[in-house]
């Protein structure tokens, strides 16, 4: 059985009250976040929570968030298609960088 593991903590930690630092933060000007996930992603509530905390601790921190959750969708592919497919549609074409 493989380990279910969620993206939520490791963002979580990135922008933990530690590293409310704007020289020590991850995330920099001109970075875009893309959410991407199943269900949970597409619900926006855990990813939402990550993107308000990021633009009111750094308002003038210029980084974008983008939601590319697909209910009932899971790694070996779903309803939103195979993995590639959204990799490539879902991810990739909004360009992610930090």
């Amino acid at each position: 059985m493989m380990p279910n593991y969620s993206p939520v903590p490791c963002l979580w930690a990135a922008v933990s009250p530690a590293a409310a630092q704007p020289e020590s933060f991850f995330l920099k000007n001109g970075d875009r976040v893309v959410f991407y996930g199943d269900s949970i992603t597409d619900q926006r509530l855990y990813t939402t929570f990550t993107e308000t905390y990021v633009v009111t601790r750094f308002p003038k921190l210029d980084v974008t968030f983008v939601h590319s959750g697909w209910g009932g969708d899971r790694v070996t592919g779903g309803g939103g298609g195979p993995i590639d497919l959204r990799l490539k549609r879902d991810v990739l074409a909004y360009r992610p960088r930090s």
